[in-house]
Formats: structure tokens, sequence, C-alpha cells
């Protein structure tokens, strides 16, 4: 017993001299750490006076600035009453409807201005869901899906259905939005020639032989309802019988011809008369005659749902601010209601392309019923330069257009339909620019 005894007092006597040589330790160790942590904050305080950044743009000299005093482009004066604003994407002239503004201001009272995450988080509202089914519902589709920007459905869509075993047929004048959906998708791409159904149905015969590495690949063909480069339509009865022969999945893009082609805005299926589950997707902006912000899908329920799992920009983005969702929601009543604006819509595209085409200076591209124009100055010799110069001679008096690598754009408003003045105001100031060029 006395052994038992005296075993057990060494045993305690051990660990209280191991737990007093680990707190010595622990207490050594601590006042190292302490004194190595005074000396990184010296030295991080004696860094952060010695900080002196370098300035991100070296300050420009005077003979800069006088030798290019136009730095800046010029914006749309809001306040000129008497301008005419066509570089503005306005079609049904949404952006001006007092009942829409006093809708969205009612919703801001509610909802606020902003849902500040993403929709699979907490930015998912009852009229995110209203403005989905409204849109599935004015297109004939099962369901839909909606994105906080314009850019983002086309960029998205794509890559969210498309991967590197696929092969795309893209028309060579797709959007850039398109484009980069393209190249995310990391698919094989190949481009055809604008709006030409012989060099689509050459390259797809010689992709679809047998020994081709092509052959037994899923296929997708991309294009536009009214392209952004050119302002054309496409041949869509012409192109879904390559896509039935062929088995083709098409995806169009109508971010401007959705609220604008068809006898009710359906779009380029109503347009063609064409059923539009003939369409495997349906890809739209809510910028253009809706007159919000945003983009959306429309499709069969279980590829919208493919969507909401796998595209990027819809599960990481916030989502679209509530009152643009019901300023969008209202403009679609708007839309189905009042068909009569977009024939007048129609009938004023056809008069200002009619005075485009048969003048001796301007060359059309776009479609006659198209009111996105894309116009170009005949005269090829520094072509783009002079097209500059007849957009700023146009906004010198009053007339705001847009000038890009393609020509000049010119957005119609439905209200210049009643505005006979303001119309024949723009063909004699564009008349008189290009014959500043001439002579």
């Amino acid at each position: 017993m006395f052994d038992e005894v005296e075993e057990i007092t060494v045993v305690t006597i051990v660990f209280f001299i191991v737990l007093f040589l680990l707190t010595i330790l622990f207490r050594l160790f601590s006042n190292f750490e302490n004194e190595n942590s005074k000396l990184n904050d010296i030295i991080f305080r004696q860094r952060l006076r010695d900080f002196c950044p370098a300035a991100l743009l070296n300050e420009p000299k005077n003979d800069l600035l006088e030798n290019n005093s136009k730095i800046e482009t010029f914006a749309v004066n809001e306040g000129d009453e008497y301008g005419i604003d066509l570089a503005k994407v306005n079609y049904l002239n949404m952006l001006n409807s007092l009942k829409i503004k006093e809708i969205a201001a009612e919703c801001i009272y509610k909802y606020g201005v902003g849902t500040c995450g993403p929709r699979g988080f907490f930015g998912t509202t009852e009229i995110h869901l209203e403005l989905e089914s409204s849109l599935a519902k004015f297109l004939g589709m099962e369901e839909a899906i909606i994105y906080a920007y314009g850019f983002a459905a086309p960029s998205n869509a794509v890559p969210a259905y498309c991967k590197k075993t696929d092969v795309i047929f893209c028309d060579e004048k797709i959007n850039f939005a398109l484009e980069q959906g393209v190249l995310a998708s990391k698919s094989i791409m190949i481009y055809f020639k604008h709006n030409s159904i012989n060099d689509l149905r050459q390259k797809l015969i010689e992709a679809s032989e047998m020994n081709s590495p092509l052959c037994h690949l899923r296929k997708f063909l991309i294009i536009e309802g009214i392209y952004c480069k050119t302002g054309t339509i496409c041949p869509l009865p012409d192109l879904l019988g390559l896509v039935k022969t062929y088995k083709l999945r098409i995806f169009i893009d109508e971010s401007i011809s959705f609220g604008i082609l068809g006898e009710k805005g359906r779009g380029v299926t109503e347009h063609f008369g064409i059923d539009v589950n003939e369409i495997d997707l349906i890809i739209g902006s809510l910028e253009g005659a809706v007159g919000s912000i945003g983009s959306f899908c429309a499709s069969t329920k279980s590829i919208i749902e493919q969507q909401r799992l796998s595209s990027t920009g819809y599960v990481f983005s916030a989502s679209l601010p509530t009152f643009q969702v019901r300023a969008a929601i209202t403009a679609l009543k708007m839309i189905d209601s009042s068909p009569e604006d977009l024939f007048r819509l129609q009938l004023l595209s056809r008069k200002v392309h009619k005075f485009l085409q048969t003048s001796l200076c301007y060359s059309v591209q776009s479609d006659p019923i198209s009111p996105y124009k894309v116009f170009n100055f005949k005269i090829k010799e520094n072509r783009w330069q002079c097209e500059r110069e007849i957009c700023d001679y146009c906004r010198s008096n009053g007339i705001y257009l847009i000038a890009n690598e393609y020509g000049i754009i010119m957005n119609l408003n439905v209200s210049l339909y009643y505005q006979k003045s303001k119309l024949l105001n723009i063909f004699a100031v564009l008349d008189c620019a290009a014959n500043n060029l001439v002579h």
C-alpha cells in the first residue's frame, strides 16, 4: 500500500514539474511573439510614413490640351427641347411615359431601389416572378428567365448550353455580346456569310460528311432577329429549313427585334408567321422597345431550369432592380394593348428608309421596316471620318446620331410619326451635312 502511495506521489511530482516547464516555455515564446509583434508594428508604421505613391497618370502638358481639345465624347443635351435624339434607343417612346414613371416610383417606396443579392439568395421578389411569367406568356413560351443587364443574357446563355464538344454555326455579323458568349463556351466556331443561306448550307454539308470529325457532334445555329451591325432581318424561314434538315438547335437573339417586329411585337417569329416552339431559345433585351434595363431568355421549362443552375450571370449577379422590373411589366402590357404604335413605327421606318435609299449621298444597309437604321456615306475615301463629321454637323443642329465602325446609327422613335416638321428637319440636315462634304 505504501508503495502505491509513493508511486502516485512520484507521478504527481513529475506532472507538476512538466507543467512548470511548459508554463516557462509558454511565457518565453509569448514574450518572443510580443517582441516580434512590436517590431512588426514599428516596421509597418515606418513604411506607412515613407509610402509616397506616384500618380496613376502623368499631368498632361499644356500643349497636349491645346492640340487635343476634343478629349470627350459629346453627350446628348437632354435640356434641348428642340433637339431630336436618335442616338437613344426608345422605339416606342416608353422612356417618356409618365404612367411607367409613376408606377416605377411607387415600386421604389415599397421595395427600395435594389435587391442587393442574386436571384438564388434574396434577390427574388414576387414581381421578378411576375415579369418572367409575363414574358413567357407574351412570347407564347413555357418559361422565361431575366437578367440584370442587357449584355448578360446573350453572353451567358450560350456557354450555359454549348460545350467544348459542340459546334456553333454563327452569322459573321452577330453582336459583341453573342461573340463573347460563343468564345466563353469554348465550342468549335464556324462563321458563315451574313444572311447567306447558300454559304451556311455548304458549311453544314461539309460538317455532316461521314469522314468529318464534326459529323457526330451536337450542332447549334446562332443568329439575330435584327442584326446590330447591319440592321437587317434574318431570313428565318430559310434558316429553319436547314435546321430541320441537319438537326440543329437554333438560338435567336432578339435584343433589337423584340417588341417592334410582328403585328403585336412578338419578334421575328411573328413577323414571318412561324410557330415560336420551333425555336430552341429566344434571347431578348428589355433595353430596347420595353424601355427598361436587363435582358431575358425564353424557352421550355427544362431549358430555362438548366440556365438557372449553370448560367454564371444569373447565379452570381445581383438581380434586376424591382422598379425596373415593374417598368418592364407595365411596358409589356402597353405594347400588348397598343399594337397600332407598332404599325405607325413601321410606317415611319419605311419613310426614313425611302429617304436614305433615294439619297445621292447615302447607302442604307438596314431593312425597310426596321426602326434601327444603319447607313453609310457613299464616298468610300475616308468614309469613317466623313461619317463622324456628318454626325458632328447634325449634333450642332440639334440632331443626335451615332457613328461607329459599321456606319451611322439612327434609332427612330414612334413620336416622330406625329411630328412631320421634325422628320423633314432630319432629312434636310442630313442632306446638308452630306452636301457640305461633297462640295
